[in-house]
């Protein structure tokens, strides 16, 4: 497709100035942080995550494509460059409820709690959408939030959000790893962020405590064995499993909750990710004799993944 004229006009100092106003109003369209990445191919991430599917790592959500995981082109006609979008969630619950003998309670990982984070990406997505429309008429652009081929923590770290921790996840300076991610893939010549230098260090916190050893080395997840995997599964677990799963109903936080550049983070910016107390900490008693249509009127009116995925 062949660039519009008028896209042609416009010179690298525009480009410039049209990006650090998109950051100015990131804020203002319920971003809580945006960086910039160039469309090439993510050659480096190739051979990993080729490496990765050989070990038997992968989890099975993935895109099975790997070309389409690392080039943007094969998605999007004449790519310029991808803007990567970070939003905070809450790491903490408001007087949370406790359990009582023969009350226990179960708890959900915090990227399930509120609504569900796609359709609040995907709306923070849209508001920027449209806000670029205002501005260059002919933009085009795809976004993707998680179930994109594009491997959005990759898209995030080129784009200068932060770093890829050891624990797999992105790790932003200012908002730790309780984000969720997203990107758009767009005609527009933005330049480039650059990348935030690796943060970890020698810590290796996450590493020691997560419950499986599912994070087999710095930076590298055997899914199959991660606790928010086996809580997804509809296989058979064997008891080992159910007992380092303890009471999590959905997913697993405790590589983020040992991680020293979280502490003290609880970004509360966006009503819609406000967790429900009794939703996210629910009694497991009552669970256990819980229909389907009473299952999901009381965990699925808040669109929470848990919901999703039973």
């Amino acid at each position: 497709m062949a660039e519009a004229p008028a896209m042609q006009k416009r010179d690298a100092a525009y480009w410039r100035k049209l990006k650090e106003e998109m950051k100015e109003a990131a804020m203002s369209l319920g971003i809580d942080k945006i960086g910039v990445a160039s469309a090439d191919p993510f050659a480096e991430l190739k051979e990993r995550l080729r490496e990765h599917r050989e070990l038997g790592y992968e989890s099975g959500f993935e895109e099975p494509d790997l070309d389409k995981r690392t080039n943007p082109a094969l998605l999007f006609d004449e790519p310029r460059s991808i803007i990567a979008i970070a939003v905070a969630y809450p790491s903490k619950l408001k007087n949370p409820p406790v359990s009582e003998p023969g009350k226990r309670r179960g708890i959900l990982s915090r990227s399930a709690w509120g609504e569900d984070y796609h359709r609040v990406l995907n709306s923070r997505l849209e508001r920027l959408t449209a806000w670029l429309a205002e501005r260059v008429p002919d933009a085009r652009g795809l976004s993707m939030v998680d179930t994109g081929a594009l491997s959005d923590r990759a898209v995030a770290e080129r784009a200068g959000l932060g770093w890829s921790g050891k624990n797999s996840l992105m790790i932003t300076p200012e908002l730790g790893s309780w984000v969720y991610l997203g990107e758009m893939i767009t005609n527009l010549p933005l330049p480039p962020d650059q990348p935030v230098e690796d943060g970890c260090g020698e810590c290796t916190r996450c590493l020691d405590a997560c419950p499986t050893g599912a994070l087999v080395g710095p930076g590298q997840l055997n899914a199959q064995k991660c606790v928010s995997f086996l809580t997804q599964t509809k296989g058979t677990l064997e008891e080992w499993q159910m007992e380092k799963i303890g009471n999590r109903l959905y997913g697993c936080d405790t590589c983020q909750i040992v991680c020293p550049v979280n502490r003290g983070i609880d970004i509360r910016r966006h009503e819609e990710l406000e967790p429900d107390p009794e939703i996210v900490k629910p009694l497991l008693r009552p669970l256990l004799t819980m229909g389907n249509r009473e299952f999901k009127e009381k965990f699925g009116a808040g669109g929470s993944r848990f919901s999703a995925t039973r």
